[in-house]
């Protein structure tokens, strides 16, 4: 006799503890996935404001001298200045700070935990490590630029009177390199360094241009 297929075929719904720890998986790797992005979200945004912080303020043109541009290097004849060029020490060295960032911020978590001690917080921790990541590893000394052109002076008078003004303020001439239509030299006092260059035009001495920079 034929069977009935049809009535022999016996359907299985799944437990409930199943059904139950599939959705748990399910939920799980969702909220991985959700927290996963978040974090990610959250550590761009605190590398780009580290960055900006790392790349500082790009050069600018400025009217006059920064208050606290050192008092010991005159600026002669301020009233035929060209231009006054300031940029930031954060700025000049851009790519080595970027470059040392990301070693900084793989490194600076394992640094903190072998200096913390017992009784360090997860507050404490965090500040440790933002002061690692935020601490600068090149020169951060600002720089200042000024530019004169076309000066209606001697340039071997220019010359000497910034020599002579420098040594009277202590600063030592390290370099100094002359011939026929360029002169420049060197100085440095503590941590401050700089240079003064003059180019006299090809017929008779006048000054082309002559540039001061300081860095402070």
């Amino acid at each position: 006799m034929r069977r009935d297929i049809i009535k022999d075929v016996e359907i299985k719904e799944p437990p409930l503890e199943e059904l139950t720890r599939k959705y748990s998986t399910f939920s799980s790797i969702k909220r991985s996935c959700l927290g996963g992005c978040g974090c990610l979200f959250f550590l761009i945004i605190i590398v780009v404001l580290i960055l900006k912080f790392a790349i500082g303020v790009g050069p600018k043109e400025i009217s006059s001298s920064p208050q606290d541009f050192p008092t010991g290097i005159p600026i002669y004849d301020k009233d035929t200045i060209e231009s006054i060029t300031y940029i930031s020490g954060t700025y000049k060295n851009r790519v080595i700070e970027i470059a040392a960032l990301f070693p900084k911020i793989i490194l600076s978590p394992l640094i903190s935990a072998l200096d913390k001690d017992t009784e360090s917080n997860d507050s404490s921790t965090f500040k440790e490590i933002w002061k690692l990541v935020n601490s600068p590893v090149s020169d951060q000394r600002d720089i200042i630029k000024i530019k004169w052109k076309q000066l209606n002076t001697d340039s071997d008078f220019l010359y000497s009177y910034y020599s002579t003004e420098l040594k009277k303020s202590e600063f030592t001439i390290t370099t100094e390199s002359k011939s026929k239509h360029d002169k420049q030299f060197s100085f440095k006092k503590d941590s401050i360094t700089g240079s003064f260059y003059v180019k006299s035009t090809l017929t008779g001495n006048k000054i082309e241009n002559a540039n001061l920079i300081v860095n402070y």
